[in-house]
């Protein structure tokens, strides 16, 4: 029973032995922390209280912590360096918010303004595909005119051959024409059966060549007005991919 006491009161002695000497550790930082405090608050008010000589950081920080644990007073001076201390950290700490609250808005704006601005590039590529089909059509149009005028040309051609042949046929009977009275009547209505019938192929070759000009030249038209709608279009696009370079997105990159 006596050596149970003991050995409890042993461990009291310890454990009182340990808490006095953290009280006197604490109580010696307490006070060289207490003398440069004072220090500080010499020199900030010499200094006409300029705020660049209030503590910051891991300083203030610890002046929280004695003001919390100590109990005694402090000098008026003293009191007043510490809560300056303690309201500009505090604004500082209110500051901070308020960027990281602010800096959070301003990502999510360009967020927005990034989603915005692939939304009008995708629009614009659609468009520009659109016009570039158009162009591809037209183009294709184009040159199904100038075929069908080539195609013209060639009966044109084909013609004048005809007519050329014709002609061949008028001098042969110009030939034959003093053979006899009777051949000479015959071959005169022959003839002037064949002049009609150049006349007529000539007509119609001078109306298929007119056609055929005017055809060629609705289709250099259409070429030329296919190429500079192609032309616009590829100005636009280029327009539009120069104005979506802006600040917002440069900065995002």
């Amino acid at each position: 029973g006596g050596g149970a006491t003991v050995e409890i009161v042993h461990e009291s002695l310890i454990e009182a032995w340990l808490t006095l000497r953290r009280w006197l550790e604490e109580s010696h930082e307490d006070s060289m922390f207490l003398e440069q405090l004072r220090a500080a608050a010499r020199q900030w008010t010499n200094k006409r209280k300029d705020t660049g000589l209030l503590w910051t950081g891991e300083m203030a920080e610890e002046l929280f912590r004695f003001r919390r644990r100590f109990k005694g007073d402090l000098a008026p001076s003293v009191r007043a360096f510490a809560d300056a201390v303690q309201a500009h950290l505090l604004r500082r700490q209110r500051l901070q918010k308020l960027l990281t609250v602010s800096g959070i808005g301003f990502l999510l704006l360009l967020l927005a303004a990034s989603a915005v601005a692939l939304v009008v590039i995708s629009r614009a590529q659609k468009q520009a595909e659109l016009n570039e089909s158009i162009a591809r059509r037209a183009e294709a149009q184009a040159q199904q005119r100038l075929e069908d005028l080539q195609e013209k040309e060639r009966a044109r051609q084909l013609e004048a051959a005809r007519r050329q042949e014709a002609e061949t046929e008028v001098e042969k009977a110009n030939t034959t024409i003093d053979q006899t009275k009777e051949a000479l009547a015959q071959r005169n209505a022959e003839l002037e059966h064949a002049l009609r019938r150049a006349e007529e192929q000539r007509k119609l070759a001078t109306e298929a060549r007119r056609a055929a000009e005017h055809n060629e030249q609705q289709a250099r038209d259409a070429e030329e007005r296919a190429m500079q709608l192609l032309k616009r279009e590829q100005e636009r696009a280029a327009w539009l991919q120069e104005r979506l370079g802006s600040p917002v997105v440069e900065e995002l990159r």
